[in-house]
């Protein structure tokens, strides 16, 4: 709705699941300085979304934790 607002009638909108990107891919051109978020605290993640994490966990906020050091520049 904020989109429609502003004038943004067709947005890029991705649908996937952010954990679902292996660590690994994160190169220093996809690093930013800073990383506004507001994750979906609370849920449980599949074994195969695990798997791309350093800290094997099902916890969501951890895991978006991991991805969130990861995605910033050092």
């Amino acid at each position: 709705m904020n989109m429609i607002l502003h004038g943004i009638e067709a947005p890029n909108v991705i649908h996937t699941n952010t954990l679902g990107e292996n660590l690994q891919d994160i190169t220093p051109s996809n690093q930013h300085d800073i990383v506004l978020a507001n994750p979906p605290f609370g849920g449980k993640e599949r074994k195969e979304v695990q798997q791309n994490f350093p800290i094997k966990t099902g916890e969501t906020a951890f895991l978006f934790l991991q991805h969130f050091i990861k995605m910033l520049k050092p």
